[in-house]
């Protein structure tokens, strides 16, 4: 079968994916944002040896807790940024989206002024949903383009 509103059906296409990809959310480039960033990456990665790897080199204090880290981890499907709050060189405060649920959480990490810039803290607290003021509910409920077949 030839389709020969191919134009129309690329164009349907990035209509659908380009709000996701305009969603994510990078971490500042700030000690802060790029501990906090290295700590997501191995908590998602969902292996506990670069786990403790990650706290062994940036947490100490925390190395005992990685067992704990990576059940939660199992549970939740790990964590999507999707919005920074607050950010300094030596401290960010974000949101985080849990990947298996509609779940959020705020992550505040405070990292030394020098380097190599150790993480000192790090908090995660459940939050109840954020509102999101570009979501609007007749998106989610229909689609903004139905395809149909030609005879």
């Amino acid at each position: 079968m030839k389709h020969r509103n191919y134009p129309l059906l690329a164009a349907a296409i990035l209509l659908f994916i380009a709000p996701a990809c305009l969603a994510q959310t990078p971490f500042p480039d700030t000690p802060a944002g790029n501990q906090t960033k290295g700590w997501l990456d191995a908590f998602n990665a969902g292996d506990i040896e670069k786990y403790r790897e990650f706290y062994r080199k940036n947490f100490p204090a925390r190395v005992e807790r990685a067992a704990r880290a990576m059940e939660l981890r199992q549970e939740n499907g790990g964590f999507e940024l999707k919005k920074v709050e607050e950010s300094t060189p030596t401290k960010i405060v974000a949101l985080l989206q849990e990947r298996l649920s509609d779940r959020f959480v705020r992550i505040s990490v405070e990292v030394e002024a020098g380097e190599p810039h150790q993480m000192t803290q790090l908090d995660l607290q459940g939050i109840p949903r954020p509102s999101v003021p570009h979501e609007r509910s007749w998106m989610r409920k229909r689609p903004l383009i139905v395809f149909r077949a030609r005879p």
